[in-house]
C-alpha cells in the first residue's frame, strides 16, 4: 500500500467518523451519557473535599457529603404544596437540602455549630438557588420553639428527646400552620422481628404512641402512624407520622 493510498483511506475515515457525529440518534445518546441527575439527587452534584484533592485522606465529616436525604421523607412529602418549611434537629443539612431543592423556604435548625456549618457549606456548594432557599438557626430543641402556626410543613427526625415524648410533640405541633403538615420519625428501640436492641436502645425517640397521645383528634388528621422497616437489614423499624392540622 503505497503512502498516498494510506493517506486517502485515513482522511475518507475521518470525513465518515464527523458525519457520524452530526447523527440525530449519536446525539440522543450523548445527551443521555451527561445527563444530570435530578434535583432530587442534588447530592449527587457536589464533590466533597476528597474528591477534590485525591492525594489527602475524605474527613469524616466529608462522609456526610453525599448522605441521601431521608427515604420517608421523600416519599410523603413530595406530593405536599410548598410552603415554609421547618427542619428542627437538621444535622448537617441533607434533608433540609432536599427540601429546598424542591422549592420550600427552608428554617433549618440545630444545636451544632459543626453541622450547620457543613450544611451551609453544602448548599452554597449547590447552587445560590437552593442556599437561598435555607435559614440556618443554631439552637436547642429542648429550649427553642417554633413561631405559632407559622410552617406549612414541620419535619422532625430521629431527634433525641430530652423530656417527654408528648411534649416535643406538642411544641413541634404548635409551629403548623393549619393546612399544614407535622412529620416524624423516630428509630424504635427494639427490632420487633428480632427482639434485639437497636442503636437507638439508649435513647428517647419519638413514637407512634407518643405522637398520637399528643396530637388532639379534633385538630389533626392523622395521614400516616405505623411502623416501617428501615432500609438496612437487621436496624429495626422507624415509627413514621405524617399528620395534617385541620384548622
Amino acid at each position: 500500500m503505497t503512502g498516498r493510498t494510506r493517506s486517502g483511506i485515513l482522511r475518507t475515515l475521518a470525513y465518515s467518523f464527523f458525519w457520524l457525529l452530526q447523527l440525530p440518534w449519536l446525539h440522543f445518546w450523548q445527551r443521555r451519557a451527561m445527563r444530570v441527575p435530578p434535583r432530587n439527587q442534588w447530592f449527587l452534584l457536589i464533590k466533597t473535599p476528597h474528591q477534590r484533592t485525591p492525594t489527602q485522606p475524605c474527613s469524616r465529616t466529608a462522609s456526610a457529603v453525599r448522605r441521601p436525604p431521608n427515604a420517608h421523607l421523600m416519599a410523603e412529602a413530595a406530593d405536599l404544596p410548598l410552603g415554609r418549611a421547618l427542619d428542627a434537629g437538621c444535622g448537617h443539612g441533607a434533608d433540609a437540602l432536599w427540601l429546598a431543592a424542591q422549592g420550600w423556604q427552608v428554617t433549618a435548625v440545630d444545636f451544632s455549630a459543626a453541622a450547620l456549618a457543613h450544611g451551609r457549606s453544602m448548599a452554597e456548594a449547590a447552587g445560590s438557588d437552593i442556599a437561598e432557599r435555607i435559614d440556618w438557626i443554631e439552637s436547642d430543641l429542648a429550649t427553642w420553639t417554633a413561631e405559632p402556626e407559622y410552617y406549612d410543613l414541620v419535619v422532625c427526625l430521629y431527634v433525641h428527646v430530652a423530656g417527654s415524648v408528648e411534649d416535643m410533640v406538642r411544641r413541634m405541633a404548635s409551629g403548623v400552620a393549619p393546612g399544614g403538615t407535622l412529620f416524624l420519625v423516630g428509630h424504635r428501640p427494639i427490632d420487633p422481628g428480632t427482639g434485639a436492641a437497636t442503636a437507638a436502645a439508649d435513647q428517647v425517640q419519638v413514637s407512634v404512641e407518643g405522637a398520637v397521645a399528643a396530637l388532639d383528634s379534633e385538630v389533626w388528621e392523622l395521614v400516616v402512624a405505623e411502623e416501617r422497616p428501615r432500609a438496612a437489614a437487621r436496624t429495626g423499624v422507624d415509627a413514621v407520622i405524617r399528620a395534617r392540622r385541620r384548622t
